[in-house]
């Protein structure tokens, strides 16, 4: 058995779930926007009783609860997804 994860297993298959949704609805997260949502999860849920908190408290080591790079890419790897690429629209696009 490997080292447990930051996240409990079926809360991280939940947010790919969601993920997956938001992006069949025509909204596609970016990197950035997956270390977000991850982050503000574990900031409204560390403070509990409940096993999602006693998990947080035990196993996520981020600095000032931020994820990082190197999660959110093994995150998308694990999951099968891939992130919305940020383009600038030209002058005639808009």
């Amino acid at each position: 058995m490997g080292t447990a994860s930051y996240i409990p297993a079926e809360h991280e298959n939940e947010l790919a779930a969601c993920v997956k949704s938001v992006a069949r609805w025509g909204f596609p997260f970016t990197h950035k926007e997956i270390k977000i949502t991850v982050s503000d999860l574990v900031i409204k849920n560390k403070e509990g009783t409940n096993e999602l908190a006693v998990h947080l408290r035990k196993y996520y080591r981020f600095k000032d609860d931020i994820i990082e790079e190197d999660w959110t890419s093994s995150f998308m790897h694990r999951h099968n997804l891939s992130a919305k690429k940020v383009s600038i629209l030209k002058r005639s696009q808009m």
